[in-house]
């Protein structure tokens, strides 16, 4: 499944808040938001479409009574789709691709550098 760049960012909020939203309050907390307020039954509309999304229940919003929602997938199921198709010999330049990020700190080297440590030990079994 393939997520727009405005799509990600509302899962993004989704996924962040690890509880069902509703759309005011995913428009809350879209502080970086790339769309316009009046996008958001669009965008919303579309995860539910493709599945990204389901409907959770309601709350009462006010007056009104308000859907709630919360991913399908998560964010390492997202990832993980967006480079399932690819095969297991490019996935070191996939990766080096990534690390070439001038943003790269060192944590980051050392929670990538663990990964690989864990799924080594695994793989030797």
């Amino acid at each position: 499944m393939y997520l727009t760049k405005n799509e990600f960012q509302f899962m993004t909020v989704l996924w962040d808040a690890g509880t069902p939203l509703t759309a005011s309050e995913v428009l809350k907390r879209s502080v970086e938001k790339t769309w316009r307020d009046a996008s958001l039954h669009t965008i919303l509309n579309k995860l539910l479409e493709k599945g990204a999304i389901t409907e959770h229940g309601f709350v009462k919003d006010g007056k009104a009574i308000s859907r709630t929602f919360v991913p399908v997938l998560s964010r390492d199921e997202y990832y993980g789709a967006l480079f399932a198709g690819h095969a297991v010999k490019e996935i070191p330049i996939i990766l080096s691709a990534l690390m070439s990020r001038a943003d790269i700190d060192n944590e980051t080297i050392d929670i990538l550098e663990r990964m690989i440590k864990e799924r080594k030990s695994e793989a030797e079994g």
